[in-house]
């Protein structure tokens, strides 16, 4: 069928010489992956600078059901960002989001509650002029309770009280605070989601903000 949505880039893998395989978080289809051919092309529908993280457009598309990648057949931009895709801190805190919203939300399981959320921090996150360090933790906190991982309740539990205390107790300045509570969410996830082991991009962020 053909469909017409807004979506955000998360990831692009290159497919061949000219194409790439594009995945979305669409507004009312979820996590979907396109192909799209002819991207380097000067008529191509799709840009080459519409694969940047978290470009937001508007897209007409088929989806058939059971297919593992979709094709687009129109694609416009929605919003020219402020700083976001030049800001290098920027960059990398969408790199995490993207891969935190990839782990995290299933495939082809439309939830406005979270796209709402995405849009709402891409926003935010694009104007922000100081303090970049509880970006990450807080988009990560908010995407687990949005998805139904209540952190709240499993850091005030008695039980996970060993878990939750393997930092030494002293008073920590904002940058360390922001860290450990990122740590603790990536531990609380890894007992919430199924085959979960980390993110590959956390490594890059914590030196690039919290070192």
């Amino acid at each position: 069928m053909l469909v017409k949505t807004d979506a955000f880039v998360l990831s692009n893998i290159k497919y061949g010489e000219s194409s790439s395989i594009v995945r979305l978080f669409t507004k009312d289809y979820g996590i979907v992956s396109f192909m799209v051919n002819g991207i380097y092309s000067k008529n191509a529908i799709f840009k080459p600078s519409y694969l940047l993280y978290f470009s937001h457009l508007s897209i007409v598309a088929y989806l058939k059901p059971n297919r593992e990648i979709q094709r687009i057949k129109e694609v416009a931009v929605l919003k020219n960002y402020n700083n976001l895709h030049q800001n290098p801190l920027k960059m990398m805190i969408t790199t995490f989001a993207s891969e935190a919203i990839q782990k995290i939300v299933g495939f082809q399981n439309p939830d406005l509650k979270i796209y709402n959320l995405v849009e709402e921090f891409i926003n935010k996150l694009d104007f922000e002029s100081e303090t970049l360090k509880n970006y990450p933790v807080n988009f990560l906190e908010s995407l687990l309770d949005a998805s139904g991982y209540d952190f709240q309740s499993f850091e005030n539990h008695s039980e996970n009280a060993i878990f939750l205390a393997e930092e030494p107790s002293v008073i920590y300045n904002n940058i360390n605070s922001s860290a450990n509570k990122l740590n603790k969410l990536i531990d609380f996830a890894k007992t919430q989601l199924p085959d979960f082991v980390g993110f590959k991009s956390v490594d890059v962020l914590r030196r690039m903000l919290y070192s």
